[in-house]
């Protein structure tokens, strides 16, 4: 399986970290350079965000989704059946071998489907595939963190075509499974974290906090927008309402 980290190049301590971290494990790896969003001329904002002035995503936000975007433009273009995507802030676990080995053996060739790896999900117990080796992967009921995921060529495409012009941040997940029908996944057990979890210590998530209103207002009006939103909006909510667990 491809894996790509995704760092920005003045992020050198942290690049050096998830890269001996993958060494350590013999996986092979590719760096994409992050788009740095907080250095994207105004003037470009309005053509690659979509109402940009009205949207609220931080130009952290921005560039972190661009990021994402041209992983899954490689994927594209080489035809590239699946793929490890992980940010420079991974802390990856010793068992992250056996559960690439069972992502890339549940996931669809066909269907648009990603797993999550990151452990910040609830879920739906019933709903779940199993590998050959009992490991198991339950449909997500919410989740986020874009910091470490398994995702096959489908949802990548659809979400190329989802989020060009950017309308929403790289890892808001469910709203993407809401808007163009990804199956997603979540690993039974956290297997890759971020080192970034301690106050302060994510850009992006400062950022986040201080616009979160706003931002909530303008995916409300996304959403609306969005033909039979609702009704793909209830189909999801029945499953928290059936065996959900989180972690």
């Amino acid at each position: 399986m491809r894996i790509f980290i995704i760092n920005l190049v003045n992020e050198t301590e942290r690049l050096s970290a998830v890269t001996s971290q993958c060494a350590n494990y013999n996986l092979s790896y590719e760096v994409i350079s992050a788009i740095n969003g907080r250095k994207t001329p105004q003037n470009l904002l309005s053509v690659i965000v979509e109402s940009h002035e009205n949207s609220a995503l931080t130009q952290g936000e921005i560039g972190c989704a661009l990021s994402h975007l041209s992983v899954y433009a490689t994927m594209d273009a080489e035809n590239i059946p699946q793929a490890l995507i992980l940010e420079d802030d991974a802390v990856l676990s010793s068992s992250i071998k056996d559960y690439l080995a069972g992502a890339k053996e549940i996931l669809s060739t066909k269907t648009p489907e990603m797993v999550l790896l990151t452990g910040n999900c609830s879920y739906n117990r019933s709903l779940k595939k199993t590998d050959s080796l009992n490991r198991q992967f339950h449909r997500v009921i919410c989740g986020s963190g874009g910091h470490g995921y398994v995702i096959n060529l489908a949802a990548a495409r659809r979400l190329l075509h989802a989020n060009r012009p950017v309308r929403l941040e790289a890892d808001r997940w469910t709203v993407f499974r809401d808007l163009v029908g990804l199956k997603i996944w979540c690993s039974d057990l956290p297997v890759i974290k971020s080192c970034c979890t301690a106050p302060g210590t994510s850009t992006i998530g400062s950022e986040r906090e201080r616009v979160a209103k706003a931002r909530g207002r303008a995916i409300n009006r996304l959403k609306k927008k969005v033909s039979f939103y609702q009704l793909k909006r209830i189909k999801n909510m029945l499953l928290s309402k059936f065996d959900a667990a989180s972690f």
